[in-house]
């Protein structure tokens, strides 16, 4: 992850955190991607559901740009999360398409 984004999180009345994150991501071979997270963190102040979005300028992965995701988040601790994602996609009955995408932020 690179040292530029940001985010934000509005708290309701209920408890629960509207959030807005921007990150950026190196790949390495020097890409850069840039990942939207909105959604909903529950009240529990551990779990929250996001919507995932990508973009880049890279010829290589400009595949990513068409993909929408979504994703649970975990609180691990004070200074960790991790987020499982899946990218949205149609699929043949019974066909597998692997294991989620985990990020450790």
């Amino acid at each position: 992850m690179v040292a530029a984004g940001g985010d934000w999180a509005l708290i309701d009345r209920n408890g629960s955190a509207h959030i807005d994150v921007r990150q950026t991501f190196q790949t390495d071979d020097g890409a850069f991607i840039q990942v939207f997270e909105t959604g909903i963190g529950l009240p529990d102040g551990v779990t929250g559901y996001l919507r995932l979005g990508f973009e880049t300028g890279s010829e290589k992965y400009n595949w990513i740009n068409n993909i929408v995701g979504v994703g649970i988040l975990n609180v691990l601790n004070d200074t960790h999360i991790s987020i499982d994602a899946w990218q949205v996609s149609r699929t043949v009955s019974g066909e597998s398409r692997g294991p989620p995408l985990t990020w450790l932020c």
